[in-house]
This record gives structure tokens, C-alpha cells and sequence, in this order.
């Protein structure tokens, strides 16, 4: 889009809902991440989500943070810190099984990572920890099919997803 320093708009243009402003900033702030691949930018009815895949956040079947994760997410963490909006972070895998000695199920490596992002946007990000939750959903929610390398990849990765009005009302305890 182009960016206007200019006077506000007014009429319809004027009532664009805010949803519009958080994904203007967040484009701006990410915009280089975003034109490499390392962050993908989307909207659905949670909320604005930016997926981030396995490859620029960990090494395939561990959750700590790779090195250039932690750089990424620093941009990320800065992008998200002026926003009210409460942040879910959620761990996705692909249907590949998984049994290590740390990890025993899928279900266990998603919600590890998303939780290790969680971490880290609290110790580095000066997220606030109230505005922050874990999912973690296995291979249960793919974006792409499995029966390709290229469609696991897709599936590997961490949402983070800036919950909308009414997905944060919906979800409050």
C-alpha cells in the first residue's frame, strides 16, 4: 500500500476498522522479513496471524531457539510491543511422527516452541506476560497437504497470531 504522512482521511476511507493500522505497522516494521520468507503475513478470523517456519525458528524435532530465530523474533517482539492486543502463540508440526528423548508426541514439540517463543517475548521482547497465551496443535491444523516435503515445511512453524476483539472477548476466561 502506500503510505500517506498527509492529513486524515475523512468519509468512508475514515472508518476503516483498526485491524487495518495493526497490519499497516506490522508490515512496515517486518517489511524485510516478510519480502525473504523468514514471516508470512495473514488474516482469518482470529485475528492477523504472522506464521514464522521451521526453518528460520528451530532445527527440525527441537524447540530451542535456532541463532538467527532469536534475532527475527527480536524484530517481531519490538513490531508487537506498542499494540493493546493480547498475542497467542501457537506451535504447529507436520504429521511426521516424532520420539525423542525430550519428546515423545508432536503434540508435546508444538506447544514446547510455542512456549519457548512465549519465553523469550517476555525475557527479551518486553512483551507483557498478560497479553500472551500457548497452543500448542500438533500436526492438526495444516496449511498445506503432507504427502510433500514441500507441504510439511509449510506445516512446520509458529504462528503468531494478534487475536482480534472479538476472538480476546470469545476467549477470556
Amino acid at each position: 500500500g502506500v503510505l500517506h504522512d498527509g492529513p486524515a482521511l475523512v468519509g468512508p476511507a475514515a472508518a476503516t476498522p483498526p485491524a487495518e493500522t495493526v497490519r499497516d505497522a506490522i508490515e512496515r516494521a517486518l517489511a524485510a522479513d516478510l519480502t525473504a520468507g523468514r514471516l508470512e503475513l495473514f488474516e482469518d478470523r482470529r485475528g492477523l496471524v504472522l506464521a514464522i517456519p521451521e526453518a528460520f525458528s528451530f532445527a527440525t524435532g527441537r524447540a530451542d531457539l535456532a541463532p538467527d530465530a532469536e534475532t527475527l523474533l527480536a524484530r517481531v517482539a519490538k513490531a508487537m510491543a506498542q499494540l493493546p492486543s493480547a498475542i497467542r502463540i501457537e506451535g504447529h508440526t507436520d504429521n511426521t511422527p516424532i520420539r525423542t528423548e525430550r519428546f515423545t508426541s508432536n503434540f508435546e514439540l508444538s506447544t514446547a516452541r510455542a512456549t519457548e517463543v512465549i519465553a523469550f517475548f517476555i525475557g527479551q521482547g518486553g512483551i507483557a506476560p498478560d497479553r500472551l497465551s500457548a497452543a500448542g496443535y500438533s500436526e492438526f491444523h495444516p496449511r498445506a497437504s503432507n504427502d510433500a516435503a514441500e507441504g510439511r515445511a509449510r506445516n512446520r512453524r509458529v504462528d503468531i497470531v494478534i487475536l482480534n476483539p472479538a476472538t480476546e472477548t470469545s476467549e477470556e476466561p
